[in-house]
């Protein structure tokens, strides 16, 4: 009797073990249901949209052209790793957020709030990468993981993805092929000595404000200065007349066109999150026949004007009405991104000359900065500032706090500090509410409102055309004449 009952209690305790194990079971995969189905409705995009960049692809159907247009690039630059085909699938940017393999990476693109306008060559979509690891909704990465796409009206794409310091670029080719350039933008020659003349800056304002103190604080006597607020039609356009040599194309013109379009939307949107009521607009392209040279000579013939063999580039700019007139050139990875004559600018002087594989690090930018009286950080300056405040800001990694570059700065950190898509400004902050300035030494963002609307007035506004024609209407310039340039 007493082995039946310890036979049956024994059976009842196995019995409600197997029960009590059974329901774990049941409870933990419906909790893992229950977690995935979350995970699936925070991440639907993803998980329908098709992938927007996909390889390796063959090249076995790319032409003769196409293959000699992917090695020159490919040895354009030591800075760039390598060039290959891809697949792209443009339904993708009908989604918020979608996946992109990159050959070396794959990353999750989500749409950014802002979209902007359209260029002249299409439509542009807007977003940022992410990476795992990021907080669920962490944005703002001051440009660091900006990704722009431009969609044709053809059906074409092309665009841009930065990741730090790395930046791809995606290019149409003529058979219809796409192709993924990867650049190390750390390897590009960022020297400090990018300015022709850097002992005769122009000092553009006659009154300058009273001047904080040295250590960044302002004077006693003075109230601190507080950010500018400008209603919208304080916001000042700066034309800008573009030329490009035939090396800079490599073959392949559209793309080269496409790039510098990605440079000034990239440019337009640093301005306005740094407090600088001001935008860039194009106003014409020219393509002269012209033999490059060094980079210092090419500045030299800019400055020659339409009497000098880039007299075409001149034309353009007096006809379109351009303030400031830049050349893209090819040039060698052993020259200097940019250069432009001086710190500060006259309608005469308003010009520069950059190097086509430095467009994605903000190089245009940079010297456009110049033209406008902005200086590099005070640990780089060979050039005489104009304004004691008007420097770029930049911080080397610390243990557990990566570095960072203002527009301004030169990134020859040791440590890495890459260029941010912003302007220095003490009032401005970054996401761990570090200061991206000075009030007395780093505010190129306070240089740039007081010096704006001067060149911004070098040309008068355009006339507007007559009939009923687009005012946005863009021309091409070539020793031939001119067109309209639409849809590359």
């Amino acid at each position: 009797m007493q082995n039946e009952v310890l036979g049956g209690v024994r059976s009842y305790r196995e019995t409600w073990e197997n029960r009590v194990m059974k329901t774990c079971i049941v409870c933990c995969v419906l909790f893992l249901f229950l977690s995935f189905e979350g995970h699936a409705a925070e991440s639907t995009h993803v998980n329908t949209a098709p992938r927007f960049i996909d390889v390796p692809v063959s090249n076995d159907h790319l032409s003769k052209a196409d293959k000699s247009t992917i090695e020159r690039e490919r040895r354009a630059d030591p800075s760039i790793e390598w060039v290959i085909p891809v697949k792209i699938d443009p339904r993708a940017l009908d989604y918020d957020h979608f996946d992109a393999f990159l050959y070396d990476r794959h990353v999750v693109i989500r749409k950014s709030a802002d979209q902007g306008t359209e260029s002249q060559f299409g439509e542009v979509w807007r977003g940022e990468v992410w990476l795992p690891g990021d907080p669920p909704g962490w944005g703002d990465h001051e440009g660091l993981r900006a990704v722009q796409i431009i969609r044709s009206e053809g059906g074409r794409i092309y665009g841009s993805i930065r990741i730090g310091e790395l930046f791809y670029s995606l290019n149409y080719l003529s058979s219809g092929s796409h192709v993924l350039t990867k650049q190390d933008l750390s390897k590009l020659n960022d020297s400090p000595h990018d300015v022709m003349y850097p002992d005769k800056p122009i000092k553009m304002i006659p009154e300058p404000e009273p001047d904080a103190g040295i250590d960044g604080s302002p004077p006693s006597s003075l109230p601190p200065i507080t950010p500018p607020t400008f209603p919208p039609e304080r916001i000042h356009i700066i034309r800008v007349a573009i030329a490009f040599t035939p090396s800079a194309e490599r073959g392949n013109q559209e793309a080269l066109l496409l790039l510098i379009q990605d440079a000034l939307v990239t440019a337009n949107q640093s301005f306005l999150p740094s407090d600088v009521t001001l935008q860039l607009q194009v106003a014409a392209y020219a393509r002269p026949s012209y033999t490059e040279r060094t980079m210092m000579q090419m500045l030299s013939d800019l400055q020659r004007g339409q009497s000098g063999p880039l007299w075409l580039a001149h034309v353009a700019r007096h006809e379109q009405y351009a303030d400031v007139l830049a050349l893209v050139v090819s040039g060698n990875s052993t020259d200097v991104c940019g250069l432009a004559p001086q710190v500060g600018s006259t309608r005469e002087t308003a010009l520069l000359v950059v190097r086509r594989d430095c467009l994605g690090s903000h190089a245009l930018t940079h010297e456009i900065g110049h033209l406008l009286g902005a200086n590099h950080n005070p640990e780089d300056i060979d050039i005489a500032s104009p304004y004691p405040y008007g420097h770029g800001y930049r911080r080397a990694t610390q243990p557990g706090n990566p570095g960072f570059s203002t527009m301004m700065s030169v990134t020859n950190c040791p440590t890495g500090c890459p260029r941010q898509n912003r302007w220095s400004n003490p009032h401005r902050t970054r996401p761990n509410g570090e200061p991206m300035g000075t009030v007395g030494v780093h505010h190129n963002a306070r240089v740039l409102n007081q010096t704006k609307a001067i060149v911004a007035n070098f040309y008068p506004d355009p006339p507007r055309p007559q009939g009923g024609g687009s005012a946005s209407a863009v021309r091409l310039y070539t020793p031939g004449g001119s067109q309209v340039l639409t849809d590359p």
